[in-house]
C-alpha cells in the first residue's frame, strides 16, 4: 500500500513538563503505530480515505509523547503524556477526541475528551492502570493535609523538583544535596565518595567500571603495529612473522583488577599474585542499543591489561579489517557513542528562575570522567586537539524554570539545559597560550593529573586563577600518559590527537544509527544513568537498572524511618521478603537486603570482612590494593545503574555553545522525551 503523510496544524496545549518520573520502568517509544491509527480514524471520519493507501501524521502535537512500559509478560502498555492537566491516555482511541479536537477547534474549550471533563482519566503519577473514575473519599476533618514534596515512580523524593520547589519559594538557593530517604544513596556514603576521590588518583590509562573498551581474547603472539601496512596485527616471536588481525570486540568494563596495573602491564602482564580473574578486567560485550536482545552480554571474558584499548582508538585499531568482519559489539559500541550521563549531584545553587546542579561525574560516550581527571578539548575547526581540560566543576544549568499546575517545578519545564565542564586550561602551544607562561612542575610538585604526564612543557591557556568553562560535545576524552600512548605505538605524529577522527566519526554515526536520538532529531541521548544509555538489561549476570526485579523502595524507606528514630518498626503488612541471592565477585547486583552495602547502611554488625573486602578498586600510586580496599570496599551495581550517583536525566536539551575558543554543536534527546525546547 501506498503510504500518505497526513500533516496537523501547529496547535497544541501540550505540556513537555509532563513526562514519566526519571528512573521508571517507562521509555519512549518510537512505534509509528499510534500515529497511523490516528490517522485512519481521522480520514475515516471526515470521509477521506482512499482504497489502497496507509495513512500516517507527521508528527503528534507539539508536547505530547508516547511512552510503554512492559508488563512481566512481556507485552508492553502505551501511554501519550502531554495533557496539560497531567493525566494520561492509554490508547488512540482514548486520545482521538482530544486530538480531533486540537485540529478542527483550537484555542476553544469544552473538548470532549475524557481527560479535560475529567472522566475515567488516569493520572500517571500514580498507577496508569488504575482508573479514578471511583469518587474520592472525603477528607478527614481537623489536620490540614500535608504538603508532600514530588514523588519519583519509586516513591522517593524527586530531588530536582523538592530543588527547584525550594528555589521558587525562597528565591535564592546554594545547599548540598542529599537523599535521606533513599535507601541507595544512604547506603553507598561509606563506598561511592571514596572511590570517586580515588579513581582519578589512578594512572588515567586503566579502563574504569562502566567504560566501553576495545578487547580481544587469548592469542598466540603480541598485538603491535606492523610497520609496512601501518595495521595492528599478531606478531609471532618465535618466527619472527606478522600473522593475522585480532578478533576485536567492544565490551563494557564490568570488574577493576584487585591488583594494582602498572604501565608495563600495557605491554605484557607483570608478575600478579592472583588469577586473571581476580588480578584482570571482567569485560562485556556490548548487545545492540537499537534491538530488544540483550544476550550478547553473556559473551564476557577476564582479560589482562595489554588485552584491552581505547574505544576511541577504532579507527586506527581496526585499519585493515573490512566491516564485514567486525564482531558485532564493535558496531554497538559506535551507536552508543553520542550519549552521556551524570554522575553524583552535589550541590546546587541559583537564583530563581536559574538553577545549576553540581555533579562529580560524566559519562560522555564511551568514557567517565571524574572532578580532577585531565581532559583532551577539540579544536574549533574540528581536526585537533587544541589542549586540555583539568575538571575542577561539573555542572547542569536549568535556565528559565517555570511552575507547573500542581505548584511544583520540574526539570523538564526548564526553557534551556546546558551541561559544562569548568577547570583550568593547559596546552603544549605556546602560541596558544597566555602569555607563553609555562607550567612549573616542580613549584607544585604532582599538581597536575597523571594522564598529564610525559609530554614536552605544558602551558596555560587562561591567566592562571581563571577557568575554561566548555560544553560536553568538545570533550574528546580522558589525557592519557605519554608513555602509555607510546606503547599503545599509536599512528598519529601527534600523541595528543590519536582518537580524535575516529571519535568525530563514531558520534556522527551514533546521532543516525542509535533509533533514540535519529528519531528525535537530537545529536545525543541524555541517559538516566548509564545502564539507560547503553540501554543494558544484565551484568554479570545480574538484572540493572529497570530491569532489576528485586528492588523493593517501600521496605528500604520503613528502614530508614526506623534507623531514623521516625517509626518503631517495619508494618508487618509491608511488602515481601527479598530473596536472599548469592553475592557475585563484582557489585554489579541487584542491590538486596543482603548486600554488604545496605548492611553498612543498617550497621549491621555481623558484615563479614569477605564483604567489607570484595570488589575493590584499582590502588592510586603509593598505596596498596589492600589499603584502598579497605577504604573503598564493594563497587556495587548502583554505580553505573545510577542508584548509587543518583543520576536522573530529566533534562533534555543542552547548550549548543561553548565558552571556549570552539563552539559546540550538540543537542540532546532525553529519555523523558527527545522534546524541543520549550520556546520552540
Amino acid at each position: 500500500m501506498d503510504v500518505v503523510t497526513v500533516s496537523i496544524n501547529g496547535y497544541s496545549d501540550g505540556d513537555a513538563s509532563h513526562r514519566p518520573t526519571a528512573g521508571s520502568k517507562y521509555s519512549l517509544d518510537s512505534n509509528p503505530l499510534y500515529r497511523e491509527k490516528l490517522a485512519k480514524r481521522w480520514m475515516d471520519e471526515t470521509g477521506q480515505t482512499k482504497i489502497g493507501k496507509t495513512y500516517i501524521l507527521d508528527r503528534l502535537p507539539a508536547g505530547y509523547e508516547l511512552f510503554n512500559r512492559p508488563r512481566s509478560s512481556g507485552l508492553r502498555d502505551k501511554y501519550l503524556y502531554g495533557h496539560p492537566k497531567h493525566q494520561v491516555f492509554d490508547s488512540p482511541n482514548r486520545f482521538y477526541p482530544h486530538f480531533r479536537h486540537l485540529m478542527e477547534h483550537p484555542n476553544t474549550t469544552s473538548c470532549p475528551c475524557d481527560v479535560c471533563n475529567d472522566a475515567k482519566a488516569r493520572k500517571d503519577h500514580t498507577n496508569p492502570r488504575r482508573e479514578d473514575s471511583v469518587k474520592p473519599a472525603a477528607k478527614p476533618k481537623g489536620r490540614p493535609p500535608i504538603d508532600k514534596d514530588p514523588q519519583d515512580e519509586e516513591g522517593s523524593p524527586d530531588i530536582y523538583a523538592k530543588v527547584f520547589r525550594l528555589l521558587h519559594k525562597e528565591g535564592t538557593i546554594d545547599r548540598g544535596l542529599e537523599e535521606s530517604m533513599s535507601m541507595d544513596w544512604r547506603a553507598e556514603r561509606n563506598l561511592v565518595p571514596a572511590m570517586i576521590r580515588s579513581v582519578p588518583l589512578q594512572s588515567s590509562f586503566i579502563p574504569r567500571l562502566g567504560e566501553i573498551v576495545l578487547w580481544f581474547r587469548n592469542v598466540d603472539g603480541e598485538v603491535v603495529l606492523e610497520p609496512h601496512s601501518k595495521e595492528f596485527r599478531i606478531y609471532d616471536a618465535t618466527s619472527g612473522q606478522y600473522l593475522g588481525h585480532p578478533q576485536w570486540l567492544a565490551g563494557v568494563i564490568t570488574q577493576v583488577p584487585r591488583e594494582r596495573v602498572l604501565v608495563q602491564d600495557l605491554l605484557k602482564e607483570t608478575i600478579k599474585q592472583h588469577a586473571v580473574n581476580t588480578s584482570g578486567f571482567r569485560v562485556e560485550c556490548l548487545p545492540d542499543p537499537n534491538g530488544s536482545a540483550k544476550g550478547l552480554s553473556k559473551q564476557y571474558g577476564y582479560v589482562p591489561m595489554h588485552h584491552i584499548r581505547p574505544m576511541s582508538f577504532w579507527k586506527e585499531l581496526l585499519k585493515g579489517i573490512p566491516e564485514n568482519k567486525w564482531h558485532p559489539s564493535i558496531t554497538h559500541g559506535l551507536d552508543v557513542t553520542a550519549t552521556l550521563s551524570m554522575i553524583e549531584r552535589y550541590r546546587a545553587e541559583g537564583i530563581w528562575p536559574n538553577c545549576n546542579i553540581h555533579c562529580k561525574g560524566i559519562f560522555i560516550g564511551a568514557e567517565a570522567l571524574f572532578i580532577g581527571d585531565a581532559v583532551r578539548l577539540i579544536s574549533q575547526t574540528h581536526n585537533a586537539v587544541s589542549g586540555v581540560l583539568r575538571i575542577r566543576d561539573i555542572l547542569v544549568k536549568f535556565e528559565k524554570l517555570a511552575v507547573a499546575h500542581d505548584g511544583n517545578v520540574y526539570s523538564g519545564a526548564a526553557g534551556y539545559i546546558h551541561v559544562y565542564l569548568l577547570g583550568e586550561g593547559y596546552t603544549l602551544d605556546p602560541h596558544k597560550s597566555y602569555q607563553r607562561m609555562a607550567v612549573d612542575p616542580d613549584e607544585f610538585p604532582g599538581s597536575l593529573p597523571p594522564g598529564m604526564e610525559g609530554y614536552n612543557k605544558w602551558y596555560h591557556m587562561l591567566k592562571p586563577g581563571k577557568r575554561l568553562e566548555v560544553t560536553y560535545d568538545c570533550v574528546l576524552g580522558r589525557c592519557f600518559e605519554a608513555e602509555a600512548m607510546r606503547l599503545w605505538s599509536t599512528l598519529t605524529k601527534d600523541i595528543l590527537n590519536t582518537g580524535l577522527l575516529g571519535t568525530l566519526e563514531a558520534r556522527e554515526h551514533s546521532a543516525k544509527k542509535d533509533l533514540r536520538i535519529a528519531e528525535s532529531g537530537k545529536r545525543w541521548y541524555w541517559g538516566n544513568y548509564r545502564v539507560d544509555s547503553l540501554d543494558i538489561e544484565t551484568m554479570n549476570g545480574f538484572e540493572v537498572g529497570q530491569y532489576n526485579t528485586e528492588r523493593d523502595p517501600r521496605m528500604w524507606r520503613s528502614n530508614l524511618k526506623v534507623l531514623d528514630g521516625v517509626a518503631d518498626k517495619v508494618p508487618q503488612n509491608g511488602p515481601a521478603k527479598l530473596s536472599e541471592a548469592s553475592q557475585p565477585e563484582l557489585g554489579f547486583r541487584p542491590i538486596n537486603a543482603k548486600s554488604s552495602m545496605v548492611a553498612r547502611a543498617l550497621h549491621d554488625e555481623n558484615l563479614s570482612e569477605r564483604d567489607c573486602n570484595e570488589n575493590g578498586v584499582n590502588a592510586p600510586p603509593g598505596d596498596s590494593a589492600d589499603s584502598m580496599e579497605d577504604e573503598v570496599g564493594a563497587v556495587v551495581d548502583s554505580v553505573i545503574s545510577g542508584q548509587a550517583f543518583g543520576v536522573e536525566g530529566e533534562n533534555d536539551d543542552a547548550s549548543d555553545d561553548v565558552r571556549f575558543d570552539e563552539g559546540g554543536d550538540g543537542e540532546i534527546a532525553s529519555p523523558k522525551e527527545k522534546r524541543a525546547r520549550l520556546e520552540e
